[in-house]
C-alpha cells in the first residue's frame, strides 16, 4: 500500500470526473480512503480519459510511479498530463490538458534522472545486448537436436558452421525458427534468462528504478505486452518485490490482444490478470465525451491488369483439373476417397491398378445403405477432404450415384481451396508414386505454388496466398478514395470534412498483378493527387521516411509548414511530376506529424494519407472526422486504435460526427476463383466494433450489422458464393449511397445524454427462405391427414362392428355404447393427438419452435451447472420483417444471466442450426416412437412406416453430446418444448448410413445464422 503522505498524494485534479471514470474507480476499488487492488486491468476506448484514470489511481496510492508507453509521443502525453496534475491545473472538461502547460517538477522523461513520476518507453527497459541474443541459444538447441538424431556434438557443430557458410539462408531460417520458439517458451519459463540477455544499460535502469522507490507501474497500451516486453516488466516487478513491496500494476488498453497465440496471451494475462473493468465505446459516446460515429463499407473489384492475372491463374487451375481429376484415374481417385475405404485412402483398387492408367478400376460404387454407410465413414475419417472430394465429383459428374447420395449440399460448387486440397491429395497418392508422371508432378507443384500451396513428398503446406495479396493490395482501393470523398463532399457537412487515409506501409505488396506498381502510401497518394475533384482538399502524405505534397500546392503549404517547424523546407522531384518530396531530414517524424496535424486542424489541409504505424496508435488530431481504412490489419486491437483517430471531440465543431470507411475488394461471378478473403477481413475488423444498427436504428450492436443492411449482407453472401451473378459490387455501393444518413441524423440516433443500462446482451439472428421453416418436417401435413383419417376409419369400424348389437339394444344403451367406443378410440389416440399438436406448432409457429429449442438447450446446460436456471420467458424470439407480411429473420435473445452464459447457450443453438457434419448424436425431428399400447397407435405407426415418411435431422451440439445421458435429456426436452423427435447415436454401420441421409435431409439446409451482441 502506498504512503498516504507520499510524493503524489498532494496532486489534485481541478475538474470533475466523468461518470464513466467514476464507474471505473468504483469497479476497481480506487476510491478515496481505500487502497486499490495491487493489479488492475482496465479496457477503455481511445479518448475516454484513460490517462487521467491511471494518474488518479497512482495519486491515491501516493507512492512514486513509472508510466511505460510504446512510443515517444504517448510518453510525452503522460509527462505533460502528470505535470498538470501535480500543479493542480488540469481541469478541462474534455479530460485533455492544454498544449501550453508549463513544466512542473518532479515529473521526468529522463531515465538518467528519475522523478516522483517518470514516463519512459518500453524500449528503454528492453534494449537487448545484441540484435537477437536468442540466436546462440537457438544454435545450441539445434546442435542438441542433431546429437539426438545420432551425430556427435563436434560433428553437429561443424555441420552447422558449414551450412552457415554454404547456405546462409537455410541456416538463418533454422535459427530464426528456433529463436522464436525460445522467446516464447524458454524465456517465459525463466525470466532471468531474458534479463541476462538485456543490455547492461537496460539492466542498470531496472535496478535504478527499483532502488528509486518506484512501486506503481502504469502500463499504457498494455496489449503490446505479449513477448519479451511482458517478461521485462515481470523482471522489474520482481525487483520491486525483492525490496519488500508489492507493486501496484495498472494496465490500460483500448482493446485486448488476440488469443490466437496462447503462449503470448498467457504472457499478457500472467502479468495483468483478467480484465477488472471494460468501458465500452458507446458509453463514452452517450456521455458526450467521444464523437458519435458511423461505419461504412465500400466495395471494389480488381483492376483490368489484376483481373488478367487472376484469370490466368483460373485457367491454369481449370487446365490442371482437366488433366488430372477430370480423367478416368482422377474420377476413380474421387470415388475411392469417398467410398473406397475412407477419406484419403490411397490403398484402394485405384492405387493398386497404377496411377497412370486411364481406364476405370474395378471399384463398383456400392448402393443403398452400404453406399450411405461408406460415405459417412469417409466424412467421419476426414470431413474436410471428403467434403472437397464430394463437391469436386459433383462438378465433374453431377449425375454420379455418389453425388445423388450426398444430397443438395454435395452440389455446392467447390471453393478454390477445396479444389487445391483435392489436387494436392491426388498428386501425393496417384502422381508421385508413378515415375512416368514426373512431369505432371512438377506441373502440379508449380500450379499449387502459384496459389500459395507448397507440395512436397511429406504433404501440403499453406503459404502466402497470391490471390489474397492481389485483393488486399488492389489499385482499385486507391481509386475508391476519390469515390468515397466525392460522396462525403456532396453532403450537407462536406465543407467540414477532414479525412485521413491509412495504409499499412509506404510501399508493400508484390506488384505482380499491377505491372510492378507496388501498393502503399506512395501509390495511393499519386492516385489521390491525380483526381481533379480532390484538388480542393490539398492532400499531404506522411510516412516514416517521406513527406509529400502535390506540386500545385507548394505555394500554399510550404510557407505555413516552414513557419510551424521553424525552418525553411526544400523540395525534390519524385517519379511523379505532379508530386514533390519535402526535405525534412533532422526534424524527426513526431515534429512533422504534429505540424501537418496543425494544418489539418486549421483546414489548410483536408486530406492526410499516411501509414497506420505513424498515424494509428497515439496520434491525436481531433479535427479528423473521416477515416478511410485501406490496411490489412484486422485484429481487434488494430481496428480499435484506427477507429479511435476519428472519435475525439473537436472544439471547433461541437456537433462533430465521425464516418469510418473500410474498403474491400471482391471478385465478381465470372471467375471460379474465390474472392472472399477481403470480405473475411472486413468481417473481422468489425467483429469487436459497436455501432448503430442500420435496420434497427435504436439498437447498438457489434459486427457488420451496423455497417451493412440485412439486404446488403445477403447480397454480399450471394456475391461471395457466386450464387447470384446479378449481384455486383456496384449494387452494394449503390445501396450504401442511397442509405447514407446525414451526420446530424446519426447524432440524434445515438441519443447523447440519455440514460443507459451499460449492459451487453448476446443474440442470434436466424434467417432463411421465407417459405421454409427450419424445424418443420415435410411429414407434418401428411401425418396430420393420415392420423385423422385413421381415427375416422377406426371409429367407423368400431361402429360397424357393434352395429348389429346396437340395433338390438335400447336407445339409451346404444348411445352409451357408442360414446364408450368413441372414448376408447380417442383415449388410445391421445399420444398421436399430442404429437399432432406439437408437429403443427413447430410448423406454424417458428418463433415458438426457436424459443423451445433454446429453452431445451438451457435445461440441459443447467443440469450440468454450465448456466443458471433460465425460464422460458428468459428467451425472447422477435420476428424482423422485410415487408409487413414477410419475416426476413428471427432474433433469439437470452435475457438474464452473465454474458458468458448467454454466449454459451447461443453458441450451442447456432451449432444445432448448422449443417450436419459428423456428430455423435442425431436428432430426427417430425416423428417420434409412438407408444404401442393399443391397436390404434400400432396401426398409425405401421402406416407411417410403410409410406416411408421423410423426416428431417439436426446434429446434437458437441457440448450436449459428450455424454449419452445429456443427449437423451436433450431429446426429452425437445419433445416437451418443440415437438416429436427421435434420438440416434452414430455407433454402428447402420447408423453411419443414417448420417449420410441426415446430410441430405438437414432440418435447415438454407438457414443462415449470425451472432450479434447488443449494448443497452
Amino acid at each position: 500500500m502506498g504512503d498516504a503522505a507520499g510524493p503524489l498524494s498532494s496532486w489534485r485534479f481541478a475538474g470533475e470526473f466523468r461518470r464513466s471514470q467514476l464507474t471505473i474507480f468504483e469497479a476497481v476499488g480506487a476510491v478515496p480512503g481505500e487502497a486499490p487492488e495491487r493489479q488492475l486491468h482496465i479496457v477503455a476506448p481511445p479518448g475516454s480519459g484513460k490517462t487521467l484514470v491511471g494518474l488518479e489511481v497512482a495519486r491515491q496510492d501516493g507512492a512514486r510511479a513509472l508510466a511505460l508507453a510504446p512510443t515517444t509521443t504517448i510518453r510525452s502525453q503522460w509527462a505533460r498530463s502528470a505535470r498538470q496534475l501535480a500543479a493542480g491545473t488540469w481541469g478541462g472538461d474534455d479530460g485533455s490538458p492544454p498544449a501550453s502547460a508549463a513544466a512542473v517538477p518532479p515529473v521526468s522523461e529522463d531515465p538518467a534522472s528519475l522523478g516522483d513520476f517518470t514516463a519512459l518507453t518500453y524500449q528503454m527497459l528492453s534494449v537487448l545486448e545484441t540484435s537477437n541474443p536468442f540466436n546462440e541459444l537457438a544454435r545450441v538447441e539445434w546442435i542438441d537436436e542433431l546429437v539426438e538424431a545420432g551425430r556427435s556434438s563436434a560433428a553437429a557443430d561443424a555441420w552447422l558452421t558449414d551450412l552457415a557458410a554454404t547456405n546462409r539462408a537455410a541456416y538463418q531460417r533454422g535459427v530464426r525458427r528456433r529463436s522464436g520458439r525460445l522467446r516464447k517458451d524458454v524465456v517465459r519459463a525463466d525470466p532471468a534468462a531474458l534479463e541476462a540477455a538485456l543490455h547492461p544499460n537496460a539492466r542498470a535502469l531496472i535496478t535504478r528504478i527499483a532502488d528509486h522507490g518506484v512501486t506503481t507501474l502504469i502500463l499504457d497500451e498494455c496489449h503490446h505486452l505479449l513477448d519479451h516486453w511482458a517478461v521485462v516488466v515481470h523482471c522489474l516487478a520482481g525487483r520491486i518485490r525483492e525490496r519488500g513491496v508489492e507493486p501496484l500494476i495498472i494496465g490500460l488498453t483500448a482493446t485486448l490482444p488476440s488469443e490466437d497465440d496462447r503462449t503470448l496471451y498467457e504472457n499478457y494475462t500472467g502479468l495483468l490478470g483478467d480484465v477488472d473493468y471494460e468501458l465500452p465505446t458507446p458509453a463514452v459516446v452517450k456521455e458526450g465525451n467521444l464523437a458519435p460515429y458511423r461505419d461504412f463499407a465500400w466495395f471494389v473489384t480488381p483492376t483490368p491488369d489484376e483481373l488478367t492475372f487472376l484469370r490466368t491463374q483460373d485457367r491454369q487451375l481449370d487446365q490442371l483439373v482437366s488433366e488430372t481429376l477430370a480423367g478416368a484415374d482422377g474420377l476413380d481417385f474421387l470415388e475411392h476417397t469417398l467410398v473406397g475405404g475412407g477419406a484419403g485412402s490411397g490403398s484402394g483398387a485405384g492405387a493398386a491398378a497404377g496411377a497412370g492408367s486411364e481406364t476405370r478400376t474395378a471399384l463398383l460404387p456400392p448402393t443403398g445403405r452400404e453406399l450411405e454407410s461408406r460415405l459417412a465413414a469417409a466424412f467421419k475419417a476426414d470431413f474436410t477432404i471428403a467434403e472437397a472430394a464430394m463437391r469436386e465429383l459433383a462438378e465433374l459428374d453431377p449425375h454420379h450415384d455418389i453425388v445423388r447420395a450426398g444430397g443438395p449440399a454435395a452440389t455446392t460448387r467447390p471453393s478454390t481451396e477445396q479444389r487445391l486440397r483435392v489436387l494436392a491429395r491426388y498428386a501425393l497418392e496417384r502422381i508421385l508414386p508413378d515415375p512416368e508422371r514426373a512431369a505432371l508432378w512438377a506441373k502440379t507443384r508449380g500450379v499449387l505454388a502459384d496459389f500459395g500451396y507448397h507440395l512436397t513428398d511429406r504433404g501440403v503446406r499453406r503459404g502466402r496466398d497470391p490471390i489474397d495479396q492481389v485483393l488486399a493490395t488492389s489499385a482499385a482501393k486507391d481509386s475508391a478514395i476519390g469515390e468515397i470523398l466525392r460522396l462525403e463532399l456532396g453532403t450537407d457537412t462536406g465543407s467540414d470534412m477532414r479525412a485521413v487515409v491509412l495504409v499499412d506501409f509506404a510501399v508493400h505488396g508484390h506488384g505482380t498483378a499491377s505491372r510492378g506498381d507496388r501498393a502503399g502510401a506512395l501509390r495511393c497518394f499519386d492516385t489521390v493527387v491525380a483526381d481533379p475533384r480532390l484538388t480542393v482538399l490539398r492532400p499531404v502524405m506522411v510516412t516514416g521516411q517521406h513527406v509529400r505534397i502535390a506540386a500545385r500546392d507548394t505555394a500554399a503549404l510550404l510557407p505555413r509548414l516552414a513557419a510551424i517547424l521553424g525552418r525553411e523546407l526544400a523540395t525534390s522531384e519524385t517519379p511523379n511530376p505532379a508530386v514533390v518530396e519535402l526535405e525534412t531530414a533532422g526534424l524527426g517524424s513526431a515534429a512533422v506529424v504534429a505540424a501537418v496535424s496543425q494544418l489539418v486542424a486549421e483546414g489548410s489541409v483536408r486530406l492526410l494519407v499516411g501509414t497506420r504505424g505513424l498515424l494509428g496508435e497515439g496520434w491525436d488530431c481531433p479535427a479528423v472526422n473521416t477515416l478511410i481504412d485501406l490496411s490489412v490489419a484486422a485484429t481487434s486491437a488494430a481496428t480499435q486504435q484506427l477507429r479511435g483517430r476519428t472519435l475525439r471531440l473537436d472544439p471547433t465543431w461541437p456537433e462533430k460526427v465521425a464516418h469510418n470507411w473500410t474498403v474491400a475488394c471482391v471478385l465478381e461471378a465470372d471467375t471460379k476463383l474465390d474472392g472472399t478473403s477481403d470480405v473475411a477481413r472486413l468481417t473481422r475488423k468489425h467483429a469487436q466494433v459497436w455501432g448503430i444498427a442500420l435496420d434497427e436504428t435504436a439498437a447498438v450492436v457489434r459486427g457488420l450489422e451496423h455497417t451493412l443492411t440485412s439486404r446488403q449482407r445477403v447480397q454480399l453472401d450471394a456475391l461471395s458464393a457466386k450464387r447470384v451473378p446479378a449481384t455486383r459490387a456496384a449494387d452494394l455501393n449503390r445501396a450504401t449511397v442511397e442509405a447514407l444518413p446525414r451526420r446530424s441524423d446519426t447524432r440524434l440516433q445515438w441519443r447523447i445524454g440519455e440514460d443507459y443500462l451499460g449492459e451487453e446482451r448476446a443474440a442470434l439472428a436466424i434467417s432463411g427462405p421465407p417459405k421454409r421453416r427450419p424445424f418443420a418436417s415435410s411429414v407434418t401435413l401428411q401425418f396430420v391427414l393420415l392420423m385423422l383419417g385413421t381415427l375416422l376409419v377406426l371409429a367407423l369400424l368400431q361402429l360397424e362392428r357393434f352395429g348389429s348389437r346396437l340395433r338390438e339394444m335400447p336407445v339409451g344403451g346404444a348411445v352409451v355404447t357408442v360414446l364408450f367406443a368413441l372414448a376408447v378410440t380417442l383415449w388410445g389416440a391421445r399420444d398421436i393427438l399430442g404429437e399432432l399438436w406439437r408437429s403443427v406448432r413447430q410448423r406454424a409457429l417458428p418463433a415458438t419452435a426457436y424459443q423451445g429449442a433454446a429453452f431445451a438447450i438451457a435445461r440441459v446446460l443447467h443440469s450440468r451447472d454450465f448456466v443458471r436456471a433460465f425460464g422460458r420467458g428468459n428467451i425472447a424470439v422477435v420476428p424482423q420483417h422485410a415487408t409487413p407480411r414477410v419475416v426476413s429473420h428471427y432474433t433469439v435473445e437470452v435475457r438474464g444471466g452473465s454474458l458468458a452464459e448467454q454466449r454459451l447457450l447461443l453458441d450451442t443453438l447456432e451449432e444445432l442450426m448448422a449443417p450436419v457434419r459428423s456428430p455423435r448424436f442425431l436428432l430426427e425431428i417430425g416423428v417420434s416412437p409412438l407408444s404401442l399400447r393399443n391397436p390404434v397407435s400400432w396401426l398409425a405407426g405401421r402406416i407411417t412406416s410403410l409410406l416411408g415418411v421423410r423426416t428431417r435431422y439436426l446434429q446434437v451440439p458437441a457440448v450436449l453430446g459428450k455424454r449419452r445421458a445429456d443427449a437423451q435429456l436433450f431429446a426429452r426436452e425437445w419433445t416437451r418444448q418443440v415437438g416429436p423427435c427421435t434420438l440416434h447415436e452414430i455407433d454402428s454401420p447402420e447408423e453411419l448410413a443414417l448420417l449420410t441421409r441426415a446430410r441430405k435431409r438437414s432440418a435447415a439446409p438454407d438457414t443462415r445464422t449470425t451472432r450479434r451482441e447488443v449494448w443497452a
